[in-house]
Order: C-alpha cells, then structure tokens, then sequence
C-alpha cells in the first residue's frame, strides 16, 4: 500500500496541471476577495467601508477563499484517475497481482491530498489579501480560534466527502473528458434539479420547511463554512458528510472490483 501510495504522489507530483492547479488555487483565494471589493464598490463604498459592511478581515475571509478552490480540485481528480486507464497503468498494475482496493484507497488518498493542499492555499490567499485591506482581525478570544478549527474541520471532511464522488465517477467512467464533464454538469445540474424538487413539492403538495438541498454535500459545503454555523448544521454536515463518503467509497470499490479492464 505504501508503495503505491509513493508511486502515485510521484506521479501526480510529475504532472503540470498540479503546479498549474496550484497557481490557480491561490488566485482563486485572491479573487473571491478581489469580488467582494468589487461588489462594494459597486455602491460606492471604500474599501475600509466594505471590510465594516460585510464585517470581514483576515479571518473573516478564509471562508471565501476556502468555497472558490472547490472547482480546482475538482478538475484534476476528474483527470487523474482516467488519465491511468487511458495510459493502461491501471491494467499494468492489477496485472501484477495487487489488490483493486488498495488501488482505489490509493487514488482517494491522492484525492484528499489535494482537497487539503489546494484548500490551504487558496485559504491562505484570501487571509493575506484580506488581513492587508481590513487587518487581521483578533486571534486572542478564544471562540474565535475554535470557530476557525471547527470551521476548517467541516469543510475538509465534507470537501472530503465531495472529492470521494468525482473519484467514484473517474473509475466509473474511465475517461477524461467523460468524467470532467459529468463532475462539472453535477455540480452546476445537481442544484438545479434539487431546487425545481423543492419548488415543486412545496407548491403542489404544500409541504413545509421541505428543504432537500440542505442534505447534498454541495450545498452543506457553502452552509457549514461560516463562524456562525449553528450546532443543527454542524450535526448534520458531519452526518451527511459521512455518508456521503463512506458510501461513494463503498460504490467506486465494488464497481471497480466487478468490472473488467480493457
């Protein structure tokens, strides 16, 4: 498993568009900020006027910097685990005799990786921009350091839970562009449809407080990445979160150990 694990770090490491991902991941940080200003300049706002109006700083603005990466990561788990079969490397390897579980567990781990990795710098990015426009903000009460940890646990494990479905597609679609495309039309569909659901259950049944996006993963991302988040959310973000992974997990292992490789 360690050698696996090894041998796909090295390869992802080998790979342009993890540098270039990179880049992006801490430009994205930048710009979430960057459109804030823009929106509160919008209303001819300074911009020492924007940081009191949407009560942001430092600390304030890692939450953006954290939802803007989201895409990133997306995109190059989306290529890496197809780029293996098109390259035949995953058919070299279970040629070898080595277990199909372990192949996926290594695949998720890299995945996870960059959930990490990427989250940090675009987190990172929009600290740094917003503690130059609007101060760092107060470290010393201890509520706040909690929030940021409790906020940052939440995100990473339901980002966590978000990046286990794109894995589960590459192995179930086994092609880039296949699997690119049907990551991205998810995310921006999936919403969608969840709404129109909502909307029409709402008014033709009349049933209330019926609120199905509040248990897509997508959606839970956006909700829990706030200090404010309340414990209703947290509970259920952890829950939603859990099964979402751990049910992706147990789909992409069973259909990659009952498919064959070609």
């Amino acid at each position: 498993m360690f050698n696996m694990l090894s041998s796909d770090f090295y390869k992802l490491f080998k790979r342009k568009s993890f540098y270039f991902c990179a880049v992006l991941s801490v430009l994205s940080g930048m710009i979430s900020i960057f459109g804030l200003i823009t929106i509160g300049a919008s209303y001819n706002f300074s911009i020492s006027e924007i940081g009191e109006f949407f009560g942001f700083n430092g600390i304030g603005s890692i939450a953006p910097g954290l939802i803007a990466v989201n895409i990133f990561f997306i995109i190059l788990a989306s290529m890496f685990v197809p780029s293996e079969f098109s390259f035949g490397t995953i058919k070299n390897i279970v040629s070898r005799g080595i277990s199909r579980t372990k192949i996926y567990i290594s695949k998720l781990l890299i995945s996870w990786f960059l959930v990490l990795f990427y989250s940090i710098l675009s987190a990172m990015a929009a600290f740094s921009l917003g503690a130059y426009y609007w101060g760092v903000g107060d470290f010393s009460a201890q509520n706040v350091v909690l929030g940021i940890f409790r906020m940052l646990g939440l995100y990473l494990l339901s980002a966590m839970a978000f990046q286990s479905m794109f894995v589960m597609i590459g192995f179930l679609v086994r092609h880039t562009g296949g699997t690119v495309s049907t990551s991205l039309g998810i995310v921006i569909v999936l919403p969608i449809v969840i709404n129109f659901v909502k909307v029409f259950f709402t008014k033709t049944f009349k049933i209330e407080n019926f609120n199905p996006e509040k248990y897509w993963v997508g959606s839970i991302i956006d909700e829990i990445t706030k200090m404010d988040v309340t414990q209703e959310a947290i509970t259920r973000g952890i829950l939603v979160s859990c099964v979402y992974l751990v049910l992706f997990t147990l789909i992409g292992i069973y259909s990659f150990n009952k498919r064959d490789i070609k």
